[in-house]
């Protein structure tokens, strides 16, 4: 995952030298925003808190590599439009990942035609 690649600069800043990284680094403001993200893709889902009832609502989601500039190791970040956060470990993403493609209970339940979309 830590790919390194030349410098040179984009945007107004220094372009990471982790190859995911899309942070133009140097022409940022504040110091939380040279933390090192990729790209990232989204889409627009139905969310809830995992401790509240009734059909949730729908928003922004977008996952994507996080490394904050004081951490030593990446994260896969989940985040929504409502202000809800999950980092993963690399490890922890991938299980998850085998877990929503492997076990039949949860593809049954993300096949149902009666699932809330």
């Amino acid at each position: 995952m830590e790919r390194w690649t030349d410098t040179d600069t984009v945007g107004g800043g220094t372009r990471c030298t982790f190859e995911w990284c899309t942070t133009a680094h140097g022409a940022t403001v504040d110091p939380a925003d040279e933390d090192h993200r990729s790209e990232g893709f989204g889409w627009v889902g139905r969310v809830r808190d995992g401790r509240s009832s009734g059909p949730g609502f729908e928003t922004d989601i977008e996952v994507g590599v996080l490394r904050r500039f004081d951490d030593s190791a990446v994260w896969i970040v989940i985040e929504t439009g409502a202000g809800i956060s999950l980092a993963l470990s690399p490890r922890a993403a991938r299980t998850l990942g085998h877990r929503l493609l492997d076990d039949p209970d949860v593809r049954s339940a993300c096949e149902s035609l009666d699932s809330v979309d």
